[in-house]
């Protein structure tokens, strides 16, 4: 279920002359190499960068290491005598990983993992509380993630397998679209590597009169625990012709950091 803004006039937003609708595309890491990962560490808390070497160390596996995109972006492994895939995986867990090399799986569910754990980072950069890491979270996933109303009309319609990697941070991070499940996924993952507790609520959520199933995120942050709703934190905005209007800084904090009781007003947990 997305929460829907009706926007007036006043409220387009024109960008290059011309209104865009809301899409989005898929969100890489790749293009930008080691010094994306390096550029950012003198601003990002030192338990960060620990947490995502440690965390990348413990979901690559011989298995899963697509060492031929390791050897493609690195010909200097291959100039070193470095050619095998054990050799070239033995390279990162040992080297690479530290030297802030870049690398990719040959399972889509790891290779999401991998992306937000290059990207959390720079996301952070600059927090020096968990309340802060946990709000450039939150505002990085509004920012970066579409609806993906294709796979929701597929929900509505009883098909499931309508784009079903967005019910899941594996379409989130990969693809950049998401249904409400895949942003709560996605805002737990993060958590997940940065050490902070965090898990997916399923429920109902109601808003204007009809309550509809969702699932949001529950984090304990220095102690307490938080309700937080990144997905309706993030609403389409719709004009009055019905076109979804695009706004990549347009978001909102009214489902962020509320009590269990305050969220209660409009979301019912289940589980």
């Amino acid at each position: 279920m997305k929460k829907i803004i009706i926007v007036i006039m006043t409220m387009f937003i024109f960008l290059s002359g011309s209104m865009q609708v809301y899409a989005s595309d898929a969100i890489a890491y790749g293009d930008t190499g080691s010094s994306a990962v390096a550029s950012n560490t003198d601003s990002t808390p030192q338990t960060v960068i620990s947490s995502y070497t440690t965390y990348i160390a413990s979901i690559l596996t011989s298995s899963n290491f697509d060492s031929q995109r390791y050897a493609l972006d690195y010909p200097d492994l291959g100039a070193n005598g470095l050619t095998t895939k054990k050799q070239l995986y033995t390279h990162f867990m040992n080297y690479g990983i530290y030297e802030g090399r870049t690398v990719h799986s040959t399972s889509r569910a790891t290779e999401a993992k991998l992306k937000a754990a290059y990207l959390l980072p720079g996301i952070v950069a600059g927090a020096s509380t968990q309340a802060e890491m946990v709000r450039k979270v939150h505002d990085w996933i509004c920012r970066n993630l579409d609806y993906d109303y294709t796979c929701y009309a597929g929900y509505l319609a009883g098909n499931y397998s309508v784009n079903a990697e967005s019910y899941s941070y594996v379409g989130a991070m990969n693809n950049g679209i998401a249904v409400c499940q895949g942003y709560a996924e996605t805002f737990a993952l993060f958590m997940n590597i940065l050490g902070i507790p965090a898990s997916v609520v399923s429920g109902k959520a109601y808003y204007d009169g009809g309550g509809s199933p969702h699932s949001w995120n529950e984090v304990r942050c220095d102690g307490v625990l938080y309700c937080i709703d990144c997905c309706w934190d993030d609403p389409t905005l719709v004009d009055y012709t019905g076109n979804r209007v695009y706004d990549p800084n347009y978001l909102t904090y009214e489902y962020f950091m509320l009590s269990p009781e305050q969220m209660a007003v409009s979301h019912h947990k289940t589980s």
